[in-house]
């Protein structure tokens, strides 16, 4: 019986006296999601978000090496489970990324997959998110105690006064 060729098979050889078909098998690469958008985070905090790896093809996807690329790529950082290979099916690895902006306005960087997926050795997820700078002045609330400063003697008073800033 024959069996439909997979979408990421190679045909080697074609025996054209038998009919018969070599196919070599290879990976192929899968991530989920293929961009990552941080939306507004305020400078000094962080939000994380995750990008998963499998690989639907047919030979194990070796990953070579994971980083970070573009203008911004100091306000991303990543940390992942990705050994050297995923196996083809259940297998899967996820990579965390963080965003951490330390200033204000758009940031854009890239994470940059590399592996032995021949249609697509590097595969490189866009990241994008927004610093936003906080400049509401703090609130401060200020008690006296007792209510009367002065009271008709004219003698001082202790005064204290409890205050806070959010």
């Amino acid at each position: 019986s024959t069996s439909p060729l997979e979408s990421n098979a190679i045909v080697t050889e074609t025996n054209v006296t038998s009919g018969d078909i070599c196919v070599a098998t290879q990976p192929n690469i899968s991530i989920n999601p293929t961009s990552l958008n941080f939306g507004s985070v305020y400078v000094g905090n962080s939000t994380t978000q995750m990008i998963a790896v499998s690989n639907t093809g047919t030979a194990d996807l070796i990953i070579s090496s994971i980083s970070l690329l573009g203008a911004n790529a100091g306000e991303f950082s990543h940390t992942n489970n990705c050994t050297t290979t995923v196996i083809p099916g259940s297998s899967l690895c996820t990579i965390a990324v963080v965003f951490t902006p330390a200033s204000g306005g758009a940031k854009a960087a890239t994470v940059s997959i590399s592996s032995n997926d021949t249609d697509m050795p590097i595969f490189n997820v866009p990241l994008t998110g927004e610093g936003i700078v906080d400049n509401t002045p703090p609130s401060v609330t200020i008690t006296a105690t007792p209510n009367i400063l002065w009271p008709p003697n004219h003698k001082m008073v202790d005064v204290r006064i409890d205050g806070s800033a959010i």
